[in-house]
């Protein structure tokens, strides 16, 4: 009975250790989507965004659930973003492409505001 209450205390340890290792691999992916921001690369950005957006929904916790919300807001609004860019650059059609998917993201996401925003960009 001793084994098996030892075998059942391993494996909440190693669940739990394998939580820290996720959230710590969708910190370093927020964190590098963040650098790439930041240097301009929005697309990368949005890359590496949605990724930690899969990573800490993963993941338990208020922080984790935190940066779910964030990443929610972020998402669409980059992709907003990057179809302006396109629109000053008159790439017309990759523009209306990345307004669709945003407007699909913030939909999915239940983000109403960049919806919104990417339904009247969108025409």
């Amino acid at each position: 009975m001793k084994r098996f209450f030892v075998a059942i205390a391993a494996i909440a340890l190693a669940a739990t250790l394998a939580s820290a290792q996720d959230f710590s691999a969708a910190v370093e992916l927020f964190n590098n989507g963040a650098q790439a921001f930041n240097d301009g690369n929005k697309v990368e950005a949005v890359t590496f965004y949605q990724e930690a957006l899969a990573q800490f929904t993963a993941c338990e916790g208020e922080e984790a659930e935190e940066k779910v919300s964030q990443l929610k807001e972020l998402i669409p609004n980059i992709c907003i973003s990057i179809a302006n860019d396109q629109i000053k650059d008159s790439n017309f059609d990759a523009a209306l492409a990345t307004l669709a998917q945003a407007k699909a993201l913030a939909t999915e996401y239940g983000n109403e505001e960049a919806a919104a925003k990417a339904a009247a960009e969108y025409g």
